[in-house]
Order: C-alpha cells, then sequence, then structure tokens
C-alpha cells in the first residue's frame, strides 16, 4: 500500500508530468508561432527525461499521465484545466465555457494529494483519459480514493510534516479561499492532525518547503516562523522568485485562458506569448536569475531544484543538503516548478510527530 506521511521521508513512488509531444501543434496555423512551440515542447520533454532519469538514480519509481497528439477540441468549462492557477481576469464570476483543448497534464501537483495512505485528487471528467490509469495503479495498491469538491482543488495549498498539516489560503494571481473550505477539508480528510490555517498569498509550495526537521526554505524571513516552527532553521530567499518574474506572469495571465482556443482568439494568445517568452529573454533571464523554493525532496539529505543560483545553494549545502539541479527550461512559459510537475504518491517512514 502506497502511503505518504511527510513530504521529507525517502521517495519512493511519483507521478510526473507530461507535455504534449511537437506533433500536437500542428493545429497552429502561423508558422513561426508553430515552431517556437514544437521547439518548447521538445525541450519541455527533454527536461522532463533529465528530471525522471534522476529520480530513477535515487531507486523511484515514475508514473506518467498519458496523452493523446491530436487535440481534443470541445466546448467545455475551463476550470477542467489549469485555467485556476490565473483567476478571474475581467471580474467573472464563473469560469468561462470555451471552444478549447485542454492543456497538457503538465502538474500533477495541482490534482492529487496523498493523506497518509489515501488519495484524494480534484481531476474533472475531461481530465480521466490523462489520469485514469494512474487512479486505477494506487487503487491496485489498496488505497482508498476520493474526489475532492473543496475549492483549494491544488496540493499546492497543503504542507503535510507528519502529524502537522499545515494551508495556505491564498493562491498565486488568486483571491484568498474562505478558511472555513480548509476546514472542512481538514474534517474531511485530516480530522486526527494538527491542522494550521495562513493568511500567506501564493501556493505553499511555492512559499515555504520544510526540508527536514528543523529546516525550512522560504520567501519569507524567519520572524514569521518563530511561533509555529520554534527554533527552526529558515533560509529566507528575499527578493527572488514571483517578483522577478512579475511583469512576465502579468503579461500571462491576461493571455492564459486563450492559448488552448481555436480560432483567431487562440491564435493570437499563442503567438505572443512564444513571441514574449522568448523574444522578449524571459527564457535566459529566468534560467539566470531565479530561484525557486518549489522543491522536490527525495529525503531528509537530498533535494531537487530547477535552477541552479550558486548563492542559494550554498546556503543549502552548509546545511548539508545534497541539491540536486533538474533545469526546467519553460517553467514559468508553462506555469509548475519541480514540485509542481511531481505529485509524491509513496514515501518511506512512519508518521511522526516533529513538533511536540
Amino acid at each position: 500500500m502506497f502511503k505518504r506521511h511527510c513530504l521529507w521521508q525517502t521517495l519512493r513512488d511519483v507521478i510526473v508530468g507530461r507535455s504534449y509531444s511537437p506533433d500536437f501543434y500542428k493545429f497552429i496555423s502561423h508558422k513561426n508561432t508553430r515552431n517556437t512551440w514544437c521547439k518548447i515542447a521538445e525541450e519541455t520533454e527533454q527536461d522532463y527525461q533529465h528530471l525522471i532519469a534522476l529520480l530513477k538514480s535515487f531507486n523511484v519509481n515514475v508514473i506518467r499521465p498519458n496523452v493523446h497528439d491530436i487535440p481534443d477540441w470541445r466546448m467545455r468549462k475551463t476550470h477542467a484545466a489549469w485555467f485556476k492557477q490565473f483567476g478571474f481576469v475581467n471580474g467573472e464570476k464563473d469560469y468561462p465555457t470555451m471552444d478549447c483543448c485542454l492543456p497538457p497534464p503538465m502538474e500533477p501537483r495541482d490534482w492529487f494529494s496523498m493523506m497518509d495512505t489515501k488519495l484524494i485528487h480534484w481531476l474533472h471528467e475531461d481530465q480521466l483519459p490523462h489520469y485514469q490509469h494512474i487512479l486505477d495503479h494506487i487503487s491496485a495498491q489498496g488505497n482508498k480514493i476520493f474526489h475532492s469538491d473543496t475549492e483549494i482543488n491544488a496540493e499546492g495549498w497543503i504542507t503535510k510534516m507528519g502529524k502537522r498539516v499545515t494551508y495556505s489560503q491564498g493562491g498565486a494571481c488568486m483571491e484568498p479561499v474562505p478558511k472555513t473550505d480548509f476546514e472542512k477539508f481538514a474534517s474531511q480528510f485530516a480530522p486526527q492532525y494538527e491542522n494550521l490555517f495562513y493568511d500567506m498569498q501564493g501556493w505553499a509550495d511555492g512559499v515555504m518547503r520544510p526540508l527536514r526537521p528543523g529546516l525550512l526554505i522560504s520567501l519569507y524571513e524567519s520572524p514569521r516562523y518563530e511561533k509555529d516552527f520554534p527554533g527552526w532553521d529558515v533560509i529566507a530567499v528575499t527578493h527572488d522568485s514571483w517578483g522577478k518574474m512579475d511583469k512576465w506572469l502579468k503579461f500571462k495571465r491576461k493571455l492564459s485562458w486563450f492559448a488552448w482556443n481555436r480560432g483567431s482568439d487562440g491564435e493570437f494568445a499563442r503567438n505572443k506569448l512564444a513571441q514574449e517568452w522568448i523574444d522578449s529573454g524571459w527564457q535566459e533571464y529566468c534560467s539566470q536569475n531565479v530561484f525557486d523554493v518549489n522543491i522536490l525532496s527525495l529525503d531528509e539529505k537530498n533535494i531537487i531544484v530547477f535552477n541552479n543560483i550558486p548563492t542559494i545553494i550554498n546556503e543549502l549545502e552548509k546545511r548539508g543538503m545534497n541539491v540536486h539541479v533538474s533545469h526546467f527550461r519553460h517553467r514559468y512559459f508553462w506555469g509548475g516548478g519541480i514540485h509542481c510537475v511531481t505529485a509524491d504518491i509513496n514515501r518511506d517512514g512512519e508518521l511522526e510527530d516533529y513538533f511536540s
């Protein structure tokens, strides 16, 4: 049976996302735009393969979503994809229905959370062709599977640390989710744990990442953690990550809903996104300047990061961490960091109390 009691115990089984292949983008009519998306798709799979090879070198079993090379155009409500990450743009009260295809299943952390031996997911019916075999595989291990209808709708809100679970009430670019929604999730799936609720703006795994008992890395300074993490060593990564990419993220947010649409609005969005990302230098800038606390732990000593920023890696190494860089060249073009593009569904170890 699969289990996950804590995010830093030894990793055994993980879901790794998948992008569409270059052939998928043959529908794009503008040649230069099509070539750019094909190049991004090819490089993205190369980066996934590097990550997979690294995981396998630590004896981690990898399972991936399924994809097809032909777009499935249909009228569908956009919450079934990753549009939720960017919230409402023009004061909408609900996600729009569009003639679109689904974005690729690149970020399994958006859809799965393993709480001890329970697998909770937020998948919509449209997504099941991508993920049904994964649900079947986990069920075959003897695990119970539950669907959650909470607004939380992503593992990125949740940090599981043994008998303590913390929740971040605000996603990136989104209005805070009511605390009652987190309380609903906790009462359904974690009633026996110490559940703590925070009002920080941002996905929890992109703001704060505990690496082992007594050590965490965060976009915030150590005083924020004195009450709930007394005595913990905090590596503060200030003025980094989202802040450095703010201009790009605002640009992307305006077009994010339309990039997967059929028709002229989709063509326009795809052209502008590819042009801005490549020609305006955002990819190169990100590779040289951004460190992301969105980290995947292999165990208490080994972690995977998506970018090599020597000053921060030195701070991690001084604390005895072995840092493995798995460069994800198009991280902010797609949206997800190393923890986002994975879902850790099985880790060694027992349920521990790290805070008493």
